[in-house]
């Protein structure tokens, strides 16, 4: 198992990336709800896990298996459901 070795470098990122990194998420989230329509909304938020996983890739050299492709492929269709369904109406 690896140690950890706490110093205020660890703190200090700590408290940035769970406090004021999720506050300021959470506050452009409900800020961007009370404009546009839910849809629009949940969509979008559909794609950050796709970014993420992008980035990882890119930039981290993670590898692309076969369950991360069919998570992606599932994550699309779902967001093409909805987009087709949105225009019926």
């Amino acid at each position: 198992h690896a140690t950890v070795h706490w110093n205020h470098v660890l703190i200090l990122s700590l408290l940035y990336n769970g406090v004021l990194s999720t506050a300021f998420a959470y506050w452009g989230t409900m800020l961007i709800s009370k404009e546009l329509p839910s849809v629009t909304v949940s969509l979008s938020l559909l794609v950050i896990p796709l970014v993420g996983l992008l980035f990882s890739v890119l930039l981290l050299h993670e590898p692309v298996t076969l369950s991360l492709i069919l998570a992606i492929l599932c994550i699309l269709s779902g967001l093409c459901v909805v987009a087709l369904e949105k225009k019926k109406v």
